[in-house]
């Protein structure tokens, strides 16, 4: 979900809840500006890819750079300025710096083009990004599978694919309810 404000003196994106990839063409006169979480993000010329979601706020930065901050500078110490790979994580207290390569960032983008790339991912973080991207919900029924790794590349709309290849490769029972896909072992 998402709102947009277009100002003489700014660009403005407030992104509630979901993902959502920027490209943008950087004007020091009018900056694009993507509000996330309790936080601005401010472009300085880039590409980059914002998540929120109910317990964090993630900005990765494909090319370029952006300022990652706490609006009201409270919080010095959770401001940064990300370039090409930098991955910040924040929650309401903290901040994460992480550094993706340039393969890791394009399997993160996989849903712009409509696919879902897991990579020794566990099931329940796979089952995760399934469910943002369909009605029919995957529930995995115990943290022993849940724990399982999968490997693969999945078109993000293809559940039964997904809950097929659980089944012959991992080896784990499938209960189909209609709107819900039960994973267990």
């Amino acid at each position: 979900r998402s709102r947009t404000r277009m100002t003489t003196a700014e660009r403005t994106v407030w992104l509630d809840k979901g993902e959502a990839f920027f490209e943008v063409k950087h004007d020091a006169a009018h900056p694009f500006v993507v509000m996330v979480g309790g936080r601005r993000v401010t472009d300085l010329g880039t590409e980059f890819r914002v998540l929120r979601d109910s317990k964090r706020t993630e900005v990765t930065v494909v090319a370029g750079r952006v300022r990652f901050e706490a609006p009201d500078a409270q919080a010095p110490l959770q401001t940064a300025v990300l370039t090409q790979g930098d991955v910040a994580t924040a929650t309401a207290g903290s901040m994460l710096l992480t550094k993706k390569s340039q393969s890791a960032l394009n399997n993160e983008l996989g849903w712009r083009r409509g696919v879902l790339v897991f990579r020794y991912t566990p099931l329940s973080e796979a089952v995760a990004e399934f469910n943002r991207y369909n009605e029919t919900k995957i529930v995995v029924g115990d943290t022993n599978a849940a724990k399982l790794k999968i490997y693969g590349t999945f078109r993000a709309t293809h559940v039964e694919d997904f809950t097929a290849l659980a089944q012959m490769v991992l080896g784990l029972h499938i209960k189909n309810d209609g709107n819900e896909i039960v994973i267990s072992r």
